[in-house]
């Protein structure tokens, strides 16, 4: 199925990410960063083109490494 992504930028408006195939909303996400490169960490929505789906669904994405970074001290 393919899936449309928009990312809330600093302004708050929602600007598309692009659109990608995948089995499910997370496997079409990864297939968008293997294009694109590493997305930024944030707000984002998504929904299927399907021509039916009319709501779009809310998610966040904290890239890994942001996560695993070493702390200074």
């Amino acid at each position: 199925m393919v899936f449309d992504f928009r990312h809330k930028n600093i302004e708050g408006k929602w600007k598309s990410s692009g659109h990608r195939k995948g089995a499910d909303r997370d496997a079409a996400f990864a297939s968008l960063q293997e294009k694109y490169g590493p997305m930024p960490s944030g707000a984002y929505m998504s929904r299927p083109r399907d021509g039916r789906t009319k709501n779009w669904d809310l998610f966040t994405h904290q890239p890994e490494s942001a996560e695993q970074a070493p702390s200074r001290q």
